[in-house]
């Protein structure tokens, strides 16, 4: 057995939906990518 690994980038939903509207720059929407195991369930 081995580790399944993924790259996931998080996003702040309220800032995105606040950004597409055009209050707010794209670039200052909260974000955050982490590497996270992923659970098989085996």
């Amino acid at each position: 057995m081995g580790e399944v690994l993924a790259e996931v980038t998080l996003v702040n939903i309220a800032d995105q939906n606040i950004a597409d509207r055009g209050y707010m720059p794209q670039d200052q929407v909260r974000r955050l990518t982490v590497n996270a195991v992923v659970d098989t369930g085996a």
